[in-house]
């Protein structure tokens, strides 16, 4: 390793070390039930709900949230045949990949 490369300590990375990182937009996490994910971020850590809107012709449901430096998004499916329901039976809410 040179000595002007980053260490790998354990330490976190600055993003202007990360070539072509310039920040985070948002965050996107797929849930079945908005409601019942609301629970943990609004009711128990106060992360504000800024708006909902429903988008790609009445299929999903998405939920803006203010964490403070970038929008968290719930993204939830509102028809059955969504392919994101399949995505959430196998693995549960959370990050599509």
């Amino acid at each position: 390793m040179s000595a002007d490369a980053p260490s790998n300590s354990g330490h976190e990375v600055p993003a202007t070390l990360v070539p072509g990182f310039r920040g985070l937009d948002h965050l996107a996490i797929a849930v079945p039930d908005t409601e019942m994910a609301l629970t943990v971020g609004r009711d128990t850590l106060g992360f504000p709900v800024l708006y909902r809107e429903v988008v790609n012709n009445g299929t999903i449901r998405l939920t803006h949230r203010d964490l403070g430096n970038a929008p968290l998004q719930f993204v939830e499916p509102l028809i059955p045949d969504h392919p994101l329901q399949a995505w959430l039976a196998k693995h549960g809410a959370g990050l599509p990949r």
